[in-house]
């Protein structure tokens, strides 16, 4: 059975005493958890939207423990990059590197983001056995899946188009895109 102090017993004052130095310390750490919680509750996450690739965008990322602002990732950052790879890859842009070599282009020389994807592409196509193909623009095209309205092929415009499909068709030498059959068209996209 717990002891019971009558309120002129000094043991019962240090208890008393004792109970308001807990309230007190308990009051204290609530009030520093709920200050460390809630300073950690600020929003850590950026987030940016933009156009690329005929498309658009929408980046989030989180802000590590040790962000510095001079690591701080901007959009315009973004933005320049995205414009740079659609200069080179972009169906979407009549001047990008790609489109000039579709178009067949004697000027065009491929820069490094084009150089990067296609010696990636390669190699997939011969990892795959073909099945990923970077030379189906002709077929994506005809779809109406590239920057251009399709016609909806059937059997035989499909068995036509094949003839230009082949990523054994195209190489790079010297800085320019080779094509060994004229009709080939790359989609990066």
């Amino acid at each position: 059975m717990p002891l019971r102090y009558h309120d002129g017993c000094p043991a019962g004052n240090i208890q008393k005493k004792s109970q308001n130095v807990n309230k007190k310390n308990r009051s204290l750490l609530l009030a520093f958890l709920s200050v460390l919680v809630l300073s950690s509750c600020q929003s850590r996450l950026e987030t940016f939207d933009g156009q690329a690739q005929g498309t658009t965008y929408h980046m989030v990322f989180e802000k590590g423990p040790f962000w510095k602002s001079s690591f701080y990732l901007r959009q315009a950052t973004v933005d320049r990059t995205l414009r740079k790879f659609d200069r080179s890859l972009s169906l979407y842009e009549p001047e990008s590197v790609i489109s000039r070599i579709n178009r067949n282009d004697p000027a065009v020389r491929v820069d490094g983001y084009f150089s990067v994807v296609f010696t990636k592409a390669y190699e997939v196509w011969k990892d795959t056995e073909g099945v990923f193909d970077m030379t189906v623009g002709p077929l994506v095209n005809a779809y109406g899946f590239g920057p251009d309205p399709g016609f909806k092929p059937d059997s035989v415009n499909v068995d036509s188009l094949l003839q230009f499909v082949g990523m054994d068709k195209v190489s790079i030498r010297d800085g320019r895109l080779v094509k060994t059959t004229f009709g080939v068209q790359l989609d990066a996209n």
